[in-house]
């Protein structure tokens, strides 16, 4: 049976060890699309408090593509707590080994990335109901854009271009990626030496990011190497629309 409204404490969600891309997609399902309160922390900070019970999240997702090691003990203590949260562990693609630990170490179902928000949906809503919650139905409805970064790119009115670039550093999650990289994707060819193409893009697209998103979202050019996009402030609640 579900808890009720005083019983439990907030968060609905608790994300742990994601950052970058995977940490803007998951904030994207939980708090835009489902309108629930999510926190954000480390694995060293959520097993403690999940195993003395001082958070009590109705979903825990664990990212295991890190920092595995730890990130199982996040999946052990959510299993032993005494308000039993629904919990999903999120490996690489093709790493199967992973995903058989994280079941071994007591996670409810296991996703892989690059994740389907959707299909994800639907599994928390199976999972939920299976814990007498039964209004996470948000797969269920088709009318929802189901791509975070598309939305991104709408909220901030980017170019078809520059929404392949943002798309691209987002999947790096926060590494850099070189102006060769970005012209190989963008026009099919290695960057020439001078060419001042992607400086401009970039400048555009960091304008437009901030005005839409503030300091939330920081794009940096790295000299001499390429340019790193980093997504782990993004606010989606207090985005402003172009």
């Amino acid at each position: 049976m579900a808890a009720g409204p005083q019983e439990r404490c907030e968060p609905f969600a608790l994300v742990v060890g994601a950052s970058g891309g995977l940490a803007a997609t998951l904030s994207y399902l939980f708090q835009v699309v489902a309108d629930r309160s999510t926190r954000f922390c480390v694995a060293a900070r959520a097993q403690p408090a999940l195993a003395a019970g001082r958070v009590r999240p109705e979903v825990v997702v664990v990212n295991l593509t890190r920092e595995p090691d730890s990130g199982r003990d996040v999946v052990r203590a959510a299993n032993g707590a005494g308000h039993r949260p629904v919990v999903v562990a999120v490996v690489s693609e093709g790493d199967d080994c992973a995903a058989v630990e994280a079941f071994l170490a007591g996670a409810d179902d296991v996703v892989r990335e690059p994740l389907q928000l959707r299909e994800l949906a639907l599994r928390l809503e199976v999972r939920l109901a299976d814990r007498g919650i039964h209004d996470f139905k948000f797969g269920r409805d088709g009318r929802i854009d189901w791509d975070a970064e598309t939305e991104m790119a709408r909220r901030a009115a980017l170019t078809a271009t520059e929404a392949r670039i943002v798309h691209l550093l987002m999947q790096r999650d926060g590494a850099v990626v070189t102006r060769d990289e970005l012209s190989w994707i963008v026009d099919g060819r290695p960057w020439e030496y001078g060419d001042r193409k992607f400086d401009v893009h970039v400048a555009s697209i960091r304008r437009k990011l901030q005005a839409a998103f503030g300091s939330g979202i920081t794009l940096e050019t790295v000299r001499a190497e390429g340019y790193r996009l980093d997504v782990s402030g993004l606010d989606w609640l207090n985005a402003h629309s172009s």
